[in-house]
């Protein structure tokens, strides 16, 4: 781990316990920030952050997982192996393995699969309106669309270092209404 992630995670464990021990310095006024966000208003009172109706769903929580802990992981998920180190067994038997049977078929095969369907789908009914308006209008009865080629339509160059390839084309389209959105998703949230 670089030096800069060691200081990223250092400094959010130690907002744990720093929250824990000043929660009406820090508590409080974060929650004073999400009230306004969050469109709630403020408590009538003063939260006892230490009352046990508030630490009890903690307290639950620690000795269920605890118990979950002791009794199922140390005793059946874990064994020392032949140099004495405790280790976690796989247990999950393969033909059940959820990544091989069903998300790398789906991701890899099913979803693109359908993505392409309805692209061509979308291509096909746009070029036949073009037909159809081609021969209704213009009287034409060459109803056939021939969508010009376009090398730069996803800004894969073929080799090419040409660094214009985003002037033009679909792919650029999409990135600038990604970025238009996520621009507008960070100016609704601040």
């Amino acid at each position: 781990m670089n030096p800069v992630n060691k200081v990223i995670l250092a400094l959010c464990a130690l907002a744990l316990p720093v929250c824990g021990m000043l929660p009406h310095l820090t508590q409080d006024r974060i929650s004073a920030v999400g009230v306004t966000f969050l469109g709630a208003h403020a408590p009538d009172h003063a939260v006892e952050y230490s009352a046990w109706v508030n630490l009890k769903g903690a307290v639950i929580s620690l000795i269920v997982g605890a118990a979950v802990y002791f009794l199922f992981v140390r005793t059946v998920l874990m064994r020392e192996n032949e140099q004495g180190e405790t280790v976690y067994l796989d247990r999950w038997p393969a033909w059940l393995n959820l990544e091989d049977k069903v998300y790398r078929p789906l991701l890899l095969g099913v979803l693109p699969f359908i993505g392409g369907f309805f692209a061509r789908l979308a291509g096909t009914l746009t070029d036949g309106f073009i037909s159809l308006l081609r021969m209704a209008i213009f009287n034409s009865d060459n109803a056939r669309v021939i969508p010009p080629e376009d090398k730069y339509f996803s800004a894969y160059t073929d080799g090419e270092t040409d660094k214009t390839v985003y002037r033009e084309g679909f792919a650029r389209s999409l990135l600038m209404i990604g970025i238009g959105l996520a621009i507008a998703m960070l100016y609704i949230l601040i």
